[in-house]
C-alpha cells in the first residue's frame, strides 16, 4: 500500500463529502527541508506506536513538508507503507471518519457498527505504517475524536500516526506526552531559513541579495506562504525597494491572505482585542487589560483573549523576561493589524498610544513610551516626557533615535536649551567627542539664561556637569569651567546623579578629594537608585582616581576592581570607560610589583594601543606604555614612545592627574643609559607643573643616576615633613637613604629606609624600591633590622624583578655620538670625517665602547646597545 491512486485527492464515497484520499498533487516545486525530515523520522522509524502533531498556522508549510516526507519514505523505505486522509470541512461524523480510515489503510469494509475505537485493533496493519490525517483540526465530532482517542491507545508499535493541524484537536495529548509517544513540531520548526527561503522565492524568477534576503526573513519570520507571497509580488516590481516597502505595510495580497486564512473564523471581540494590542511592539497580559478591559468588558480578561488565541495556535510569539510573558505578534500580522485598528478613530487610537505610554513609563522603560508619544497631536506629555524621563533613557544608551524625531515632529523642542544639552549627553554616551565638541561650540555661553521647559537651575547645573564630561572626555583642560555655588538636589534624580559623577571629578582635580568622594558616594547612590549602569561604572572610576590622587594605591586598585565588576556585571565591557578601569588597575599592579596581573593587564592595554582605541597623551595610553616598557624588544624605541605621551599629558591634562604618573615614567625611562631625554622631559615638566615636588623628586632621581649626592640631598630636604602620596613619599626617602650611604651617614641611611619601609608597606609599595638604584642594596646590607616589616622588605628582596649589581658605565656623550654613526656601516675614516677629528679620536672612543658594553667588535656592540636601548 503506498497511496490511493488519482490525480489528486479522492473523495470518500458517502453523502457528507468533508474529506479526501491521498497524497497531493503540489502547484510548485517543493523546497528540500532535510531537518524536517529527520525530524518526522523520529517517530516513523522508532516502531513503538509513536504519535506525530504538527500544529501551526495556515500556510506555514505543513502539508507541503508532510508531503515531501511521504515521498521520501516510500523511495527510501522498503516495506513502507503510507496513508493520507485529508479533512475538508468541520462535519466529519464517526462513522464517516471510521469508513475514510478504513479505505486509507486498505482495511476490508467491516460491519456497520462503529466500534469505540473507529478500527478493531486485530485488524490495523502488522507492516510499518505512517498514517497522516491532515487539516486534523477539522475533526470536532465528540464521537469522533472519542474513537480517535481509542485508536491511539490500541495503536500498534509497527505504526506512526500523524496529525497535521491549524491547532490540536481536543484530545488527551498529556497522556502520550508522558509515556513518550508524542513527538510535537510547531510554527518554529516549520520557519524556513534565509537558504530556503531564497531557494523558494527563486522559483518565482525573485533572486534576492543578502539584504533584501534579511529584509524579506524580519517581515515573514519564514512563513512559507507569506514568503511565497512576497517573491510573487516583488517578482512583478521594478523596483524592489519600493516593493519591499509595500510588503510592509502590508500589501493587499498579504491582507487577502492573513484575512482569508486567519481573521474570518475569530470573533468581534477577540479580532479587536488583536487590533487594540498591535498599538505596542509587545505586551504583557497586564499592558493588553489596559488596552482592552475598559472596552471590551465581556470579552474576558486578557488572559483568557491569550488563552484562546494560543488554543487557536494563532502566531502570537511570547518569551520570558524576568517574571513576566511579553507576547509578539507577527511582523506582517501586526502591520495589518494596526492597519485595521485605525479604523477605531483617531481619538481611540491617540488614546491607546497614551495608555501604552503610560504604562511603559510606569514599568521604567522609558525608550519603549517615546514612539507612542511621539504620534500623538498633543505634545505636553512629550514636553513632560523629555523633562522627566529624557536624560535617564540617554544614559542608557536609548537615546539614538531621539533627536531626529524630534526634530521631525516638534522642531520647536528640539531646539530647546534643555533638549541641546541633552544632544551633547547623547553623543558624549556614544563617545562621539567631535560631535559632542561641535554641539557645545553651538550652544549660548550663558546657556542657564535660554528660555526652556525646564527650571534655569537645571540648565545651569548640567550645562556645568557637560562641560566636565566633554573636557574629560576630550583630553581638555576642566580650569574654565564654572562650577554651580552647590550640588542641592534639582528635584530631578537623573541630573543630580549626572552632576554629582561629573562635578565631583572638578572638585576632586581643584584639591578638595574629601569632597569630590563625598560627593562621587552620592552619585554612585544615586546611579544605583535610578538603575544607571554606566553612572555606577564612572562613578566607581573617578573614586579609584580620587584615591590615586590622593596616592592611596590599595584603595584606588580596590575602586578600580569594583568598577571591573560592576562594568562585567551590567555587560558593559565595550564601554569607552573600560580602558580607564584598566589602566588603574594596571597602574596599582605595577607599583605594588604584581608581576602576574601587571602583564595581564598589560597585555589587554597594548592590544588596545596597537589598534588604535588609546590615543598618546592619555591616561590610559601613558600607563599602557610604562606598565609594558621592560616587555618591550626595543627600549630605545619604547622609551621614544613613552616620553612622547607624557609630554602630551602633562600639556593636557589636570596637574593632579599627572603628578602621580611623571615619577614612575622618569625611572622607566632612566633604565634607558642616555639620560639627555628624560632630562629634558623633567624641564618641561618644571615649566608646566613649577617646583611641584612630583618635580623635584624627579631632579633628584637624575642627579642620583648622575652619582650626586649631595646634589640629591640638597633637593630632598626640604620634601622630607611631606606625607601626602605614599608613591613619591616613599622615592623620597629612599633616594635620600642613598645619598647618605653615599656621603657614609649609615644611620641617617637606616633610619631614611625605615622611613621608606613605614610608607611603603600599608599600601604594598614595591615599584620604589625597584627603581631607587640602591635601594636593594640597602635592604641587603639592614635586612632583618626592620622589626614587624621584615616580611614587606624580604618580600622586595626577593621580588622575581629585583636585579641587584653594578651596570655597565654610562657612554660619554661623544662614544654615544660615534655609537649612532655604527649602523649606517660608515668607516671609522667617514665618521672622523663626520665628526671633524682624527681617525685616533674615533678608534679611541670605539675602543671605549666596546669596553663598556663587554664586546670586541661593532655587530656584538650594535646588539648590546639596541638591548640596553641605547639605539
Amino acid at each position: 500500500m503506498t497511496t490511493l491512486p488519482g490525480p489528486d485527492f479522492q473523495p470518500v464515497p458517502n453523502r457528507h463529502i468533508s474529506m479526501r484520499l491521498g497524497l497531493p498533487e503540489l502547484a510548485f516545486p517543493t523546497v528540500v527541508r532535510p531537518e524536517l525530515r529527520y525530524r518526522f523520522d523520529t517517530a516513523a522509524v522508532s516502531l513503538d506506536g509513536r504519535v506525530l502533531l504538527v500544529c501551526a498556522p495556515a500556510g506555514s508549510g505543513k502539508t507541503v513538508a508532510l508531503s515531501d516526507w511521504a515521498e521520501y519514505l516510500l523511495d527510501t523505505r522498503p516495506g513502507m507503507q503510507v496513508a493520507w486522509l485529508a479533512m475538508t470541512e468541520p462535519t466529519a461524523r464517526a462513522e464517516e471518519l471510521r469508513i475514510a480510515l478504513r479505505t486509507s489503510l486498505e482495511l476490508s469494509p467491516g460491519t456497520d457498527h462503529i466500534p469505540t475505537g473507529l478500527l478493531d485493533p486485530a485488524e490495523l496493519p502488522v507492516a510499518p505504517t505512517v498514517l497522516i490525517i491532515d487539516d486534523a483540526h477539522l475533526i470536532t465530532d465528540p464521537l469522533a475524536l472519542a474513537g480517535l482517542e481509542q485508536l491511539l491507545h490500541d495503536l500498534p508499535a509497527s505504526m506512526t500516526v500523524v496529525f497535521s493541524g491549524r491547532f490540536e484537536p481536543p484530545l488527551r495529548w498529556h497522556g502520550l506526552d508522558l509515556l513518550g509517544r508524542l513527538i510535537r513540531v510547531g510554527t518554529h520548526e516549520l520557519a524556513l531559513s534565509g537558504e530556503q527561503i531564497r531557494a523558494l522565492c527563486a522559483q518565482h524568477d525573485c533572486a534576492l541579495d543578502d539584504s533584501e534576503l534579511d529584509t524579506v526573513m524580519g517581515l515573514t519570520r519564514g512563513w512559507a506562504a507569506l514568503v511565497r507571497i512576497a517573491a510573487i509580488y516583488l517578482a512583478a516590481q521594478p523596483d524592489r525597494a519600493t516593493g519591499l516597502a509595500v510588503l510592509a505595510r502590508p500589501a493587499h495580497a498579504v491582507s487577502d491572505f492573513l484575512v482569508g486564512e486567519l481573521m474570518t473564523v475569530l470573533d468581534p471581540g477577540i479580532r479587536e482585542f488583536l487590533c487594540r494590542t498591535s498599538i505596542p511592539d509587545s505586551f504583557t497580559e497586564e499592558l493588553a487589560e489596559q488596552l482592552t478591559a475598559r472596552e471590551l468588558p465581556d470579552r474576558g480578561s486578557a488572559r483568557d483573549a491569550l488563552g484562546e488565541l494560543e488554543r487557536m495556535n494563532f502566531p502570537v510569539a511570547y518569551e520570558s523576561e524576568g517574571d513576566e510573558l511579553w507576547f509578539r505578534y507577527h511582523p506582517m500580522l501586526r502591520a495589518y493589524l494596526r492597519a485595521e485598528a485605525r479604523g477605531l478613530g483617531p481619538e481611540t487610537m491617540a488614546d491607546l498610544h497614551a495608555r501604552t505610554a503610560h504604562w511603559y513609563i510606569c514599568h521604567g522603560r522609558p525608550g519603549a513610551a517615546l514612539p507612542h508619544l511621539l504620534e500623538q497631536s498633543d505634545h505636553l506629555q512629550l514636553s513632560a516626557f523629555l523633562r522627566d524621563q529624557a536624560l535617564g533613557l540617554i544614559l542608557d544608551g536609548g537615546g539614538s533615535h531621539l533627536f531626529g524625531a524630534l526634530e521631525r515632529v516638534e522642531p520647536a523642542l528640539a531646539a530647546d536649551a534643555y533638549v541641546r544639552l541633552l544632544r551633547i549627553v547623547d553623543a558624549l554616551v556614544h563617545d562621539d567627542i567631535a560631535a559632542a565638541t561641535t554641539y557645545l561650540e553651538l550652544m549660548p555661553n550663558d546657556v542657564a539664561e535660554a528660555d526652556s521647559f525646564v527650571p534655569r537651575t537645571w540648565l545651569r547645573v548640567l550645562s556645568a556637569a557637560v562641560a566636565v564630561d566633554a573636557a574629560m572626555a576630550g583630553g581638555d583642560s576642566l580650569g574654565a569651567i564654572t562650577a554651580p555655588h552647590s550640588l542641592n538636589s534639582t528635584g530631578n534624580s537623573d541630573i543630580d546623579c549626572y552632576a554629582a559623577v561629573q562635578l565631583a571629578l572638578l572638585m576632586v582635580v581643584r584639591g578638595d578629594v574629601a569632597g569630590g568622594e563625598r560627593h562621587l558616594r552620592r552619585g554612585l547612590a544615586l546611579a544605583a537608585h535610578t538603575r544607571h549602569s554606566r553612572l555606577a561604572v564612572r562613578s566607581m572610576i573617578r573614586l579609584a582616581a580620587a584615591a590615586g590622587v590622593a596616592g592611596g594605591i590599595a584603595s584606588m586598585r580596590e575602586r578600580a576592581s569594583r568598577a571591573l565588576d560592576i562594568a562585567n556585571d551590567y555587560e558593559l565591557q565595550e564601554s569607552p570607560d573600560l580602558a580607564q578601569i584598566i589602566s588603574m588597575t594596571g597602574l596599582a599592579a605595577y607599583l605594588q610589583g604584581d608581576e602576574p596581573a601587571r602583564r595581564h593587564f598589560a597585555g589587554d592595554l597594548t592590544a588596545r594601543v596597537r589598534s588604535g582605541e588609546l590615543a598618546p597623551g592619555g591616561h590610559a595610553h601613558v600607563v599602557a606604555l610604562l606598565i609594558s616598557f621592560d616587555d618591550a624588544d626595543n627600549r630605545h624605541v619604547a622609551a621614544q614612545a613613552l616620553r612622547h605621551s607624557m609630554a602630551l599629558h602633562l600639556e593636557r591634562s589636570e596637574p593632579l592627574l599627572t603628578r602621580g604618573l611623571l615619577s614612575p615614567v622618569v625611572w622607566a625611562l632612566l633604565r634607558v643609559p642616555d639620560p639627555r631625554p628624560t632630562e629634558q622631559l623633567v624641564e618641561y615638566a618644571q615649566r608646566v607643573l613649577g617646583d611641584d615636588p612630583s618635580v623635584v623628586v624627579c631632579q633628584a632621581a637624575l642627579a642620583a643616576v648622575a652619582h650626586k649626592p649631595r646634589s640629591v640631598r640638597a633637593l630632598l630636604e626640604p620634601l622630607l615633613e611631606i606625607d601626602t602620596y605614599p608613591v613619591a613619599v616613599t622615592t623620597i626617602w629612599l633616594l635620600y637613604a642613598e645619598a647618605q650611604a653615599a656621603l657614609c651617614n649609615s644611620l641617617k641611611a637606616y633610619e631614611s629606609l625605615e622611613n621608606a619601609l613605614h610608607v611603603a608597606t600599608p599600601d604594598h609599595l614595591v615599584r620604589p624600591f625597584l627603581d631607587v638604584p640602591a635601594a636593594l642594596d640597602l635592604l641587603d646590607t639592614y635586612a632583618g633590622r626592620f622589626a614587624h616589616r621584615n616580611g614587606f622588605a624580604d618580600r622586595v628582596r626577593h621580588h622575581p624583578v629585583a636585579h641587584r649589581g653594578i651596570a655597565p658605565p654610562a657612554l660619554t656623550e661623544t662614544e654615544l655620538t660615534v655609537l649612532k654613526q655604527l649602523p649606517s656601516g660608515r668607516t671609522a675614516q667617514q665618521i672622523a670625517d663626520d665628526l671633524g677629528v682624527s681617525i685616533n679620536t674615533v678608534k679611541t672612543h670605539l675602543r671605549g665602547i666596546y669596553t663598556k658594553l663587554d664586546t670586541n667588535s661593532r655587530m656584538a656592540a650594535l646588539e648590546q646597545a639596541r638591548r640596553h636601548g641605547l639605539l
